[in-house]
């Protein structure tokens, strides 16, 4: 699918696109990714205290530039964000985008960008450990009927475990909270894995206007794509244009 015909489709406001791509590349591409950074982010990556780290952001950022600045026509470097209390950041250039909101996700040498056009839309995706200490941990602080689910998932726990916190995670990247709103605050059905459901939300949010949906990537991760609104398709492909079957 060409940058044309992606851009017609996610103009409808029904679907989404999501880009995969390898966050540990060659010395020559991390400098290629690295010339697209402004002023801020690279100081941004300077900070990290692993060159790992501090290259894998300077990979995403330059990934996601060069995306939006291909559907908007535009030079990466040219692409300019603000930014919300929360640092969630919105496309300010190019004026082709407006009204377009993206989310971006990254775990274990994945990254994944999402884009539509939708008032709200988040992404998580999120790498299955075999065995995840934190698990536990982090399960305790869910809502009460989320852990009960879980406890009914025996064997396949971790994974189940994965499949739930994405969709959290997810709605509140879409939200633009991210995780300075508790975790026990909101509650999520998974009785169908594939569209899981809000049962309750946050203070004004409508539990029948938000959608959720897994999507597949590979046998050891899990990701969720949220939206308010009502979502039609996902298209995937992994970046640079190469469609992921």
């Amino acid at each position: 699918m060409c940058l044309a015909e992606t851009l017609a489709i996610l103009e409808s406001g029904k679907d989404v696109k999501v880009f995969f791509y390898a966050l540990d590349v060659s010395v020559g591409r991390l400098a290629q990714y690295a010339s697209l950074l402004n002023k801020e982010e690279k100081l941004r990556a300077e900070s990290f205290r692993f060159k790992r780290h501090s290259n894998r952001f300077v990979v995403g950022r330059g990934v996601l530039r060069s995306i939006l600045g291909s559907l908007g026509g535009c030079a990466p470097q040219e692409v300019e964000f603000a930014y919300s209390r929360y640092g969630k950041p919105n496309i300010i250039v190019p004026n082709s985008l407006a009204g377009f909101e993206f989310s971006v996700s990254n775990s274990e040498g994945m990254g994944a960008v999402a884009i539509g056009k939708f008032g709200k839309l988040g992404l998580d995706i999120e790498y299955v450990a075999v065995n995840s200490e934190s698990v536990v941990g982090v399960s305790r602080m869910l809502a009460e009927s989320e852990q009960f689910w879980l406890s009914l998932q025996s064997s396949e726990n971790n994974k189940a475990f994965h499949q739930l916190w994405t969709c959290k995670e997810a709605y509140l990247k879409a939200r633009g909270s991210g995780l300075y709103e508790p975790l026990d605050g909101f509650s999520i059905s998974m009785r169908c894995l594939e569209k899981p459901k809000l049962l309750q939300g946050f203070s004004g949010d409508n539990v029948d206007e938000w959608e959720f949906r897994q999507i597949n990537i590979e046998d050891n991760f899990a990701g969720c794509l949220t939206v308010r609104g009502e979502l039609d398709k996902i298209f995937t492909e992994k970046w640079p244009f190469k469609v992921i079957n």
